[in-house]
């Protein structure tokens, strides 16, 4: 069974008098945004490959119960509340099953108005969510140690996503002059040359959600001492996406991401923080 959480709370609890309705959508559909090119006189389109995902909708239907319509309208009042109507804070949406437990920060697009007094102790709302993002992702974030340098490595979390992961965190433990990470499957990937050599026991963020890199003295994920992002340029199709390298016979996927450095030595360490993304 499929559950939906917002903002903590469960919309599928009986004893309560909410209900989850099977007309509940499980996924949205995908949608890519393509950017292709139309020339005058010219027969088809030109392709721009690598086209980014655009955002999606999600529907709930939610039945609330109460024999008193008082009471009724204050479940509806409450649910209003919880989905921040006229606030336009991000909801935390959660999709809960047996295997997963996915998140996406969304908005309210719509909510249905029903009838609380013509409805004979139950109502039902149609919930329209708009998931700027497009994607849902894994509540535990994952940590994995890569080679540097190294080719032909493998990144965990992308190898078991069915979406790009974009918002991966990188962490780099000196010496270090530069470092670069690369997926040549779509050929998108960071660099970032360092003003001055990093010496040992000295930490680089690489944040590539916000496009910025840190310089600690601590190996805090969270630390954020000295900006240092003025060094860090994109490889060729743009900021680092990791994805999944499907391949035959079924379930042989993969992910290929290469790391190459220069002023390291025995002692640099480069970890990935990120989550499983999904569509």
């Amino acid at each position: 069974m499929i559950n939906y959480t917002v903002n903590g709370f469960s919309l599928h609890q009986p004893e309560l008098g909410f209900l989850l309705m099977e007309q509940t959508e499980y996924a949205s559909s995908i949608a890519p945004r393509r950017v292709n090119i139309t020339v005058p006189m010219m027969h088809g389109e030109i392709p721009s490959w690598n086209d980014p995902l655009d955002t999606t909708e999600i529907l709930l239907q939610v039945r609330i119960k109460d024999g008193d319509p008082a009471e009724l309208e204050n479940k509806w009042n409450y649910l209003q509340a919880m989905l921040g109507v006229g606030q336009n804070n991000p909801i935390v949406l959660r999709r809960e099953n047996e295997k997963h437990n996915l998140f996406a920060h969304v908005q309210l697009q719509t909510m249905s108005q029903p009838d609380f007094y013509c409805a004979a102790g139950m109502v039902t709302t149609v919930i329209m969510l708009h998931n700027p993002s497009g994607r849902w992702q894994a509540v535990a974030e994952e940590d994995q140690t890569m080679v540097v340098p190294g080719a032909q490595q493998e990144v965990v979390t992308a190898r078991y996503s069915s979406a790009p992961i974009t918002d991966s965190l990188w962490r780099i433990r000196g010496p270090i002059s530069t470092i670069s990470v690369h997926n040549p499957w779509n050929d998108t990937g960071w660099e970032w040359r360092a003003p001055a050599a990093v010496p040992a026991d000295t930490w680089i963020i690489v944040d590539t959600r916000n496009y910025q890199v840190w310089r600690n003295t601590t190996d805090d994920w969270d630390a954020r001492e000295v900006d240092v992002s003025r060094g860090l340029m994109t490889i060729g199709n743009g900021m680092l996406a990791l994805t999944p390298v499907p391949g035959i016979p079924y379930g042989n996927t993969s992910n290929i991401t290469t790391v190459s450095a220069s002023g390291h030595s025995s002692a640099t360490e480069l970890i990935v923080r990120s989550r499983r993304t999904f569509l």
